[in-house]
């Protein structure tokens, strides 16, 4: 099981600067509702997933950042003791969501479903329950 930590306040304004680069690549204000700008990344993701590592990275805190905005989540990192992962996490701990892999397996493979807005609209709307026996925080994504 990771342990969460809190995300160190450099990487915190590193995601929020890749969060412009994001949001001017989908020709979207920051400010904008959160659902409508996931609903953004989805459209642009579907459109083209063959997107640059700097875009992946861009897009996936974007992403990130709208359930942080939206959902009250937060930025953290989640380490494995020999991995860290920058997420966001729920309020609770028991669910994160690590949405830079997230993209990138997104864009990497093209037999992978688009379902940000999905996943978005099931946190919002609370239809998460993690199984039984499983290690928490559950990644959900």
């Amino acid at each position: 099981m990771p342990t969460i930590e809190t995300l160190p306040a450099d990487v915190r304004a590193e995601v929020a600067d890749v969060c412009t680069d994001a949001a001017a690549l989908l020709g979207v204000p920051l400010e904008a509702e959160p659902a409508v700008i996931v609903d953004a990344i989805e459209a642009h993701v579907s459109r083209d997933r063959d997107v640059s590592d700097d875009a992946v990275v861009a897009l996936g805190a974007l992403l990130g950042e709208q359930y942080v905005r939206g959902l009250d989540w937060r930025w953290a990192v989640l380490d494995y003791g020999d991995d860290t992962v920058f997420s966001v996490v729920d309020p609770s701990g028991r669910f994160a969501n690590q949405p830079m892999r997230w993209m990138l397996d997104v864009a990497r493979d093209p037999e992978r479903e688009i379902a940000f807005r999905l996943n978005y609209e099931m946190v919002r709307t609370g239809d998460l329950a993690p199984p039984e026996g499983v290690e928490l925080p559950l990644l959900f994504h």
